[in-house]
């Protein structure tokens, strides 16, 4: 199964969205079947020259301005391009999370598994420092 992985990002510094891209790299499905389409919900600060070689096969899509829809439209138009693509399912990660090497391939594998079109399972959301503050407490 070809899963492609769509990450909007708006402001995230460039350390951010390489370490978010780096855990999709570092996936233990088959990293072949896996693509990451990365859509820039703003004028995309980013070239491909200021990513890893390892990074080659991402793609950039730039949107030229913030929707203001907490990046309903760069995930809407990243599955969209996927599909067409010929994708045969769609991953979403925003770019301030991260997966754990196990994510795309526990999550096909429950998909299969029970026959379900949909499944979801929590990303973890680390801090600048790298720490989980998934399970934290949110603030009143």
């Amino acid at each position: 199964m070809k899963v492609a992985v769509v990450t909007p990002y708006y402001n995230e510094p460039l350390h951010i969205l390489r370490r978010c891209m780096a855990t999709v790299c570092q996936q233990d499905y088959y990293t072949t079947s896996i693509g990451h389409i990365v859509v820039a919900d703003t004028e995309n600060r980013f070239k491909r020259k200021d990513l890893p070689v390892r990074f080659d096969t991402v793609q950039l899509i730039n949107l030229g301005r913030n929707h203001n829809d907490a990046g309903a439209t760069p995930r809407a138009l990243g599955a969209i391009s996927a599909f067409s693509q010929g994708y045969d399912a769609v991953a979403f990660l925003d770019a301030d999370n991260a997966y754990e090497p196990t994510h795309i391939r526990t999550m096909i594998e429950t998909c299969t598994n029970n026959n379900a079109d949909i499944v979801d399972r929590k990303s973890t959301r680390l801090n600048s420092s790298h720490t989980d503050i998934s399970r934290m407490p949110s603030s009143a």
